[in-house]
């Protein structure tokens, strides 16, 4: 990935609203995508064939089975946990069908397996991750004609898509 660095610097006599709208447009746009903590249906596709706490795998045949297609197959009221990361911590709190095997989960890879059943099919889309360093720039009074010092910002994709 190439990351290029934008020198932003204004006089005073050069209104900053351009700077500020180009700011407002880039952060909106940002928050259209996938943030850093999104939930990764890749990464749940991994979580449900394998057990990182060891154990049988959710798409072990005993459980909810494989899932391999772009269509959840609903076995075991699998379906209930399709986009709804609290429903699948309740059955892993709960010892639903033995589901404790599942523990050792945190917040955010409970998030990505309940991505993965709500959109199977995502599982091998790339996506990109905007960011943008630093979260604000501020700019000091100057005289009318003068320059301000240059400041830069810093846009990233840290995703696996451009």
């Amino acid at each position: 990935m190439h990351l290029q660095a934008i020198p932003v610097a204004r006089t005073a006599a050069q209104p900053v609203h351009w700077l500020f709208s180009l700011l407002c447009a880039l952060l909106l746009s940002m928050s259209l995508l996938p943030s850093a903590h999104a939930q990764s249906a890749a990464n749940g596709k991994v979580l449900y064939n394998t057990n990182p706490s060891g154990g049988t795998s959710c798409s072990n045949t005993g459980c909810h089975g494989a899932q391999n297609g772009t269509t959840l197959v609903n076995r075991s009221g699998l379906g209930n946990g399709a986009n709804n990361p609290s429903k699948i911590q309740s059955a892993i709190n709960n010892n639903t069908g033995g589901m404790n095997v599942y523990a050792g989960l945190n917040s955010t890879q409970v998030a990505d397996i309940a991505a993965f059943l709500g959109n199977p099919g995502a599982a091998g889309t790339a996506t990109p991750v905007a960011g943008v360093a630093p979260a604000s720039v501020t700019f000091t009074s100057i005289t009318i004609g003068a320059a301000s010092a240059a400041s830069t910002v810093t846009l990233s994709n840290s995703g696996t898509a451009a």
